[in-house]
């Protein structure tokens, strides 16, 4: 993920979706959550 074009200046940025037609770019999740949400969807 470190590798993605969403990332910027070492912080990893998310598109979100919030209703349909809606989306935010986020950048303040931090790194443990976002790899502990991917463990879980792979197991």
């Amino acid at each position: 993920m470190r590798r993605d074009k969403k990332n910027l200046g070492g912080a990893m940025r998310f598109v979100l979706p919030r209703k349909p037609g809606k989306a935010e770019l986020v950048s303040t999740v931090p790194e443990a959550k976002a790899a502990g949400v991917l463990e879980d969807l792979m197991a």
